[in-house]
This record gives structure tokens, C-alpha cells and sequence, in this order.
């Protein structure tokens, strides 16, 4: 039973949702017999005429809070016992819009990370095939350094050519501090020896 366009364009939503709150409650006292429609309180309105009345009712029956048990009464839905457990039907508008709020919140998130995901791919597909180009050059680099012959490079080269001669100046300073030895030796035995004549001169 949908809502006249009449009303629609003169509804007060605050208030209304204010008077299917304090209704709700009503109803849900009333479950198996029903709520007669004409005791519908309207807030602000000791005596309501049947037309906001109807309103409230219509609206509640929309939003599947209550069903129409006949012609005159009401009785709470499933949902409508739901919400009024959970504190009420204001409660529960506050809720939905609560979730409303975070969907719209995590959309507009996801929304923002996309357009910067959009932005930096191409940069990063970029850098990453540079990266990729510069490891495979590495890799046949070290591969053919390590299959070819060994090829002594100028640096090389000198470097061997160093190493015997220090090996050949080291053999030579060791040889001649041998031959320095000895001749001391000889010496100090010629001397000795001069000493031993001399006194068997005497």
C-alpha cells in the first residue's frame, strides 16, 4: 500500500518517525489481539484526525513494522519486535544510518586507493622491467665470466709480474744475509785461529 504523492510532499520525516517509534511500543504490547488504528497516538496532538493516523499506520505497514491483522487492527511483524527489542524504531534508524555512513566511507576509500593504484602502475610496471633487464644482464654477465677461459687483464698482469719479483728480491735477501752470516763466521774462525798460533808462539 503505497503512500499518497500528497503526503509525500508534506511530510515532516522527523516527526513521523518520532510517532512510529512511540507507536511501535504500543503495538508490541497488543500481539495477539492486535492494536486498534484509531488509538495511534500522533506526538504534539492530544486528539489526531484519522488522516495522520493513517499516515503513521501506512508508513508502518511500508517499512514491514506491522501487518494489518483486519481492517481495524494491528500487529507487530517479526522485524518490528526485532527493533523494538533493540532499543526502538529512532534506535534503529541511527543504526542504519551508522552503516550507511561506513559503506559510504569505505567506498569513498576504496574509491581513492583505485585512482592512486591507476596512477602508479605504469611507474611501477617501469621500474620493475628495468629491474628485471638489469638482473638478467647480471646474470649472463657472471654466467659468461664464469664459463670463459681466464684472459689475465692488464691489471692482472702487472700484478703477477710484482709478485715474482718480490718473491725473487726476498730469496735474494735472505741468501745474502746467509753469506753475510758465513763470512762473519769465517772471520771469527781466522781470528781464533791467529790467537791459538800466536800463543803457541810464545
Amino acid at each position: 500500500m503505497p503512500l499518497d504523492e500528497k503526503y509525500l510532499s508534506e511530510i515532516d520525516f522527523d516527526v513521523l518517525n518520532k510517532n512510529v517509534d512511540s507507536n511501535l511500543f504500543l503495538i508490541s504490547k497488543h500481539p495477539i489481539n492486535g492494536f486498534l488504528k484509531e488509538h495511534l497516538v500522533i506526538e504534539g496532538n492530544p486528539e489526531p484526525d484519522r488522516s495522520e493516523q493513517k499516515l503513521v499506520s501506512e508508513y508502518m505497514i511500508l517499512e514491514g513494522l506491522v501487518i494489518l491483522k483486519s481492517k481495524y487492527f494491528l500487529s507487530p511483524t517479526k522485524l518490528g519486535f526485532e527493533i523494538i527489542r533493540k532499543g526502538g524504531w529512532l534506535k534503529y534508524l541511527e543504526r542504519e544510518k551508522d552503516k550507511a555512513d561506513k559503506i559510504d566511507r569505505k567506498l569513498k576509500y576504496d574509491l581513492r586507493t583505485s585512482k592512486i593504484k591507476a596512477k602508479t602502475f605504469v611507474p611501477v610496471m617501469i621500474l620493475g622491467a628495468f629491474g628485471g633487464i638489469y638482473s638478467i644482464i647480471k646474470i649472463v654477465v657472471f654466467l659468461l665470466s664464469t664459463l670463459s677461459p681466464k684472459q689475465p687483464t692488464d691489471q692482472n698482469s702487472q700484478t703477477e709480474l710484482v709478485k715474482p719479483n718480490k718473491i725473487f728480491q726476498k730469496e735474494s735477501h735472505i741468501l745474502s744475509d746467509s753469506l753475510h752470516n758465513q763470512d762473519n763466521q769465517n772471520i771469527d774462525s781466522l781470528s781464533y785461529f791467529d790467537q791459538l798460533v800466536k800463543g803457541q808462539k810464545k
